[in-house]
């Protein structure tokens, strides 16, 4: 991962540039730690993936290691987690060796998350979004706002009775094959 974040606080990611990594940019609490995380902002980044130029940490020249941009996780009995991410810009997350429902951001468990003024493109799925399961009982609540979308196979993806999705000002631009799954 670029950041693996377990039990963080007040944690801002500012003005960074993520890229070339297995795994994900920012991991949010892998392991499902208590306490938990909570307020955690990202502002003003870019995170992408493109093919390896060599063949490096046994991973072959050519390939995307890389999954996700962003992905949450969250301790079953923790309060709920909040995330921020605004004015950021998110490319290539596609086409990767490790999975087929790759995302730029995926957004789970018992998250808060506000995503404002944010650019996805080039990607397999813009936002993967998936509510309560059986094993996490919590699921998120998203509100995505002035955001622009484009050339990527599926612009919001919604899963396990998602119950708190906003979605304002959004644009969905050209070459999407499904704006909402």
């Amino acid at each position: 991962h670029g950041i693996n974040a377990a039990s963080v606080r007040s944690l801002t990611i500012e003005n960074t540039k993520i890229h070339t990594f297995s795994g994900d940019g920012l991991h949010l609490d892998q392991g499902r730690t208590p306490p938990g995380w909570n307020d955690v902002r990202i502002e003003g980044c870019q995170f992408w993936l493109s093919a390896l130029t060599d063949d490096t940490a046994g991973f072959a020249a050519g390939s995307i290691p890389g999954e996700n941009a962003i992905e949450t996780k969250t301790w079953n009995d923790a309060p709920t987690a909040n995330l921020t991410v605004v004015d950021s810009r998110f490319w290539g997350f596609e086409n990767g060796i490790d999975t087929t429902d790759q995302a730029a951001i995926l957004i789970r468990e018992h998250v808060s998350a506000t995503i404002s003024r944010t650019t996805v493109h080039d990607s397999t799925i813009a936002f993967r979004l998936r509510g309560p399961t059986s094993a996490r009982p919590h699921g998120p609540t998203v509100h995505i706002d002035n955001t622009l979308i484009h050339n990527v196979t599926t612009a919001i993806q919604y899963e396990d009775d998602l119950a708190q999705l906003n979605l304002w000002h959004l644009t969905v631009g050209t070459n999407i094959t499904n704006p909402i799954v």
